[in-house]
């Protein structure tokens, strides 16, 4: 029963740290919806630095390694804000609806990659537009049931404008979360709007598109350029995806511990086993000679001691996975985009079990399978 025990566990945390990597995996290889790779998130601290983004963006670029730069009040991996706007429904009313939303500069769709469906970007701005222009997501088009989602009025506080874009649906939280109704739209305060106080305290974003050469490099010219807007700060930065990265921190670690978990109850149950096939070829001792005698070879002596022992691997086998399943679809629960669950995971954690399970026999009964039959018939 203990070693029933013991192996049923090891399976099930087998079967468990196999499905987790799955998801992780899954998670890091999913299309998101803009381009990760290669893109620099750095913090523009105070609203005189932030005044100066978009000369910082142009010296940048004097770097041919610098490919785009842009900026934004939230980046994806990040809280947005999220605030009452009103919107026109499908029959020409203006209702409010509380929806996620961020401000960015102009450029933001086309550095960070997002795929516009319809309409032009927050860059083509027209000699006709009046207000702040917005770019949408599918998820508020579907919500709303827009035919045609271009031109359609969006009030926020108090600034009413148009929607000018759709872009495909993406993924600014973690996948976690489902994708919800989403606007970008172009900057719209200006300083004079924000009281001096406050000045020093203001945040923002910068993303820098950099080539993927030459990456070490680039950075330090970035820094560089940086010192002599803001020499106050430290010049903070990060990668994109490695800021995505860290929304999966606790999963992370919670693999790493489960992985080392299974890794010692596994080691616990080759000790109860191999205790155990030490004292069923200590009482069998004379029946291996005798069938050594009538022509039993060293590999069926073997599997014969070891039977018992598979037979109970695979009862833990069976109510490991059952097990596994269940604590693996409750875990999953919290993504709202996951990996399907593959029934190759858990044979593959039943077949890992048997094996180490018949090693460890094997190697108890190893010597006394080869061992002289007449030395076996005379134990007493």
């Amino acid at each position: 029963m203990l070693v029933l025990v013991q192996f049923t566990a090891s399976i099930a945390v087998i079967a468990s740290t196999l499905l987790m990597a799955a998801q992780l995996k899954y998670v890091s290889a999913k299309a998101l919806g803009f381009d990760k790779n290669q893109r620099i998130v750095i913090t523009l601290h105070g609203q005189d630095v932030i005044d100066q983004a978009p000369v910082i963006g142009n010296e940048l670029k004097r770097n041919p390694h610098v490919l785009g730069v842009t900026t934004a009040t939230q980046l994806m991996g990040g809280e947005f804000p999220t605030n009452v706007m009103l919107i026109e429904t499908s029959t020409g009313t203006m209702e409010s609806s509380s929806m996620v939303h961020t401000s960015v500069e102009n450029n933001f769709v086309e550095v960070l990659g997002l795929e516009l469906i319809a309409g032009r970007s927050l860059a083509q701005r027209f000699l006709t537009d009046v207000g702040p222009s917005f770019v949408v997501n599918e998820a508020l088009v579907r919500q709303l049931g827009w035919n045609d989602a271009i031109g359609k009025r969006m009030t926020l506080a108090g600034n009413q404008g148009r929607v000018v874009g759709v872009v495909k649906d993406f993924h600014f939280l973690s996948l976690h979360n489902r994708i919800t109704p989403f606007a970008l739209y172009a900057y719209f305060d200006t300083q004079q709007e924000i009281p001096a106080a406050q000045r020093p305290l203001a945040m923002r974003q910068m993303v820098v598109h950099v080539a993927g050469e030459k990456i070490a490099d680039t950075l330090a010219f970035i820094a560089e350029q940086f010192r002599g807007f803001d020499p106050i700060h430290t010049f903070e930065y990060e990668f994109l995806d490695d800021r995505l990265n860290k929304l999966y921190v606790s999963e992370q670690r919670l693999l790493r511990l489960t992985a080392l978990f299974a890794g010692i109850c596994i080691f616990i149950a080759c000790l109860g086993l191999f205790g155990l096939a030490a004292s069923t070829t200590e009482q069998r001792t004379r029946e291996i000679g005798i069938r050594k005698v009538l022509g039993a070879s060293a590999a069926q002596i073997i599997l014969l001691l070891a039977q018992g022992s598979l037979v109970l691997v695979l009862i833990g086998a069976v109510i490991g996975s059952a097990l596994a399943y269940v604590g693996i679809t409750q875990w999953l629960a919290s993504f709202a985009y996951r990996a399907a669950i593959n029934p190759l995971y858990f044979l593959g954690a039943a077949l890992l079990a048997l094996a180490v399970a018949y090693t460890t026999v094997a190697l108890q009964c190893l010597r006394t399978a080869l061992a002289n039959p007449v030395e076996s018939l005379r134990y007493e």
